[in-house]
C-alpha cells in the first residue's frame, strides 16, 4: 500500500462519517493510523529515523521498503497529517494530538536530517 493512500483515506473517511452520521468511516481511517502510530518503532528500527514513513507499507502496516521521500507518493501523507490534525482540533476530538504530535515529529526529522543548505549561496 502506497502511504498517500493511507494519509487520503483519512479526510475522505471522516468526512463521510460527517455526511452519514456514521462514525464506523471515521473509526476505520484512524484505526490505520493509530496503528501507524503505535508501530513507529518498527518504522524507527528499520529506516533509522523516527517520526518519518517509507513510501509504502504491508497490509499489516509494517515497511515494505526501506525508501524515505518527501516527495511524489509520500508528501501527501504527511500533508492529511496536518489536515486531520487541524480538522479534528477544530471538532475537538481527542485523537488530535495524536495527528500533531506525528506531524511534528515527521517535520522535525526532516529539517534536522533531510534539508541540505549549501554553503556557498545558503540555499
Amino acid at each position: 500500500k502506497l502511504l498517500a493512500e493511507i494519509g487520503s483515506l483519512q479526510i475522505e473517511f471522516w468526512y463521510f462519517s460527517k455526511l452519514t452520521g456514521n462514525t464506523s468511516y471515521a473509526d476505520y481511517g484512524a484505526n490505520i493510523i493509530h496503528s501507524i502510530h503505535k508501530n513507529d518503532h518498527f518504522f524507527k528500527k528499520r529506516l533509522g529515523y523516527e517520526g518519518v514513513y517509507p513510501d509504502r507499507v504491508t497490509n499489516d502496516l509494517k515497511p515494505a521498503s526501506s525508501h524515505i521521500t518527501f516527495g511524489g507518493c509520500v508528501d501527501s501523507f504527511y500533508e492529511y497529517l496536518l489536515k486531520m490534525w487541524i480538522i479534528k482540533k477544530a471538532h475537538q476530538e481527542p485523537d488530535a494530538g495524536m495527528f500533531r504530535s506525528m506531524y511534528l515529529r515527521a517535520m522535525h526529522t526532516m529539517i534536522k536530517y533531510f534539508v541540505y543548505q549549501d554553503p556557498y549561496d545558503g540555499l
